[in-house]
């Protein structure tokens, strides 16, 4: 029966692929929901312009100029703030497949080896079956002739 020598530490590489792949998922699910929040502003920061620009038309006064401005700067800021973040949960998105990556070739690397050892005790196993059926045979006519030679006394 096939034994692999090595397989706690193919299992013990394959945990860590999985533990990998749950980090690199969570970090997909942090960058999505940054780059959300990111898009709400960036909207945000458009419809209040569009606002600010048609009430430009009309009779604006000083206050609602300076409460539109300062309030389109608020914007600009948590803006900038936010892309900021998406770019740190980018890298760090980019760090988690980095390491996943590495932890599939691991992985890969270990069941490469371990079907090469499949396939020599496979081989091995049919040589030895062979030569099993060669000695069967040699014995089986060793016996049929030793037969033949006792029928042909007289």
């Amino acid at each position: 029966m096939f034994r692999f020598n090595l397989e706690t530490l193919l299992k013990y590489r394959t945990m860590l692929e999985e533990k990998a792949v749950l980090e690199f998922s969570e970090k997909v699910r942090v960058l999505e929901r940054e780059k959300g929040i990111l898009e709400d502003i960036t909207r945000q920061r458009g419809a209040v312009m569009l606002q600010f620009l048609e009430k430009q038309r009309g009779a604006l006064s000083a206050a609602d100029v300076s409460n539109f401005v300062s309030y389109l700067h608020e914007l600009r800021r948590k803006q900038q703030e936010q892309d900021a973040v998406v770019r740190r949960a980018a890298a760090e998105t980019e760090q988690k497949r980095r390491a996943l990556v590495e932890a599939m070739k691991k992985r890969k690397v270990m069941e490469t080896l371990r079907e090469k050892k499949f396939q020599a005790y496979r081989s091995d196993r049919r040589l030895k079956e062979f030569k099993e059926m060669d000695e069967i045979g040699i014995i089986g006519y060793g016996k049929k002739g030793s037969r033949e030679e006792m029928d042909h006394r007289p």
